[in-house]
């Protein structure tokens, strides 16, 4: 019995490229497509597939949060990731969330029949190129969001501000952290550079750093 696959990416090519190697080379029925996040989400409650390939960064709405809406919605159907680069933010973001596989899209065509049947049969596949890189980052995820346990409610405002961009003197001019706390773009480096970050910078730029400050801050104010 095939597998029954949809498949949801808005580049046309891309679509037709991945039902033709599939039906070629897998024993599988590409049973419908979708251009963006809303078409795919409304077609799969229709179509019931085995499982949805969902391209990351898809225009109207993303990967992303097309699979979250389905987890939370309790789609029945399985979830291949299909990303254009091996950034970790979105590899970290997916698996939180509870994707069933994660590919890029420049793999190998055993790589993508690979990680089809191992969803199917119930596991979860990550690219091997991308398995270290994920191990990393959720170790230094790990990392992060225990020093951050450690942190004082106002050293978490600041290094939300940070994490969202903000340069030091904007987060000193920040009516809530600036009025409330009396911060400077002087004191405020020092926040900079404790514990997680280089202090020669003035924005968090790395991905998975980032990713835990916000999801710990969340936690934290939540």
């Amino acid at each position: 019995m095939p597998v029954n696959i949809f498949i949801a990416d808005d580049q046309k090519l891309v679509r037709q490229g991945i039902r033709c190697l599939l039906e070629e080379k897998c024993d599988v029925q590409v049973v419908g497509e979708a251009t963006n996040g809303f078409e795919c989400l409304n077609e799969v409650s229709k179509l019931n597939p085995n499982i949805v390939i969902l391209d990351i960064n898809m225009s109207g709405m993303d990967g992303i949060n097309t699979l979250k809406i389905m987890k939370e919605q309790g789609f029945s159907a399985k979830t291949l990731m299909l990303a254009e680069n091996e950034s970790s933010d979105d590899i970290l973001s997916a698996v939180d969330l509870g994707c069933d596989g994660y590919i890029i899209k420049n793999c190998d065509v055993s790589v993508l029949k690979k990680a089809i049947y191992t969803i199917y049969d119930g596991d979860r596949y990550i690219q091997p190129e991308l398995q270290e890189q994920l191990e990393k980052s959720i170790e230094l995820m790990t990392d992060i969001t225990e020093k951050l346990n450690e942190l004082t409610r106002r050293e978490l405002d600041v290094l939300k501000l940070l994490a969202e961009g903000l340069f030091n003197k904007e987060i000193a001019d920040n009516a809530y952290v600036g009025y409330m706390f009396g911060l400077t773009g002087v004191t405020n480096k020092n926040y900079n550079g404790c514990l997680l970050y280089d202090s020669t910078s003035n924005t968090v730029t790395d991905g998975t750093a980032t990713y835990a400050t916000k999801e710990s801050c969340e936690l934290n104010n939540g």
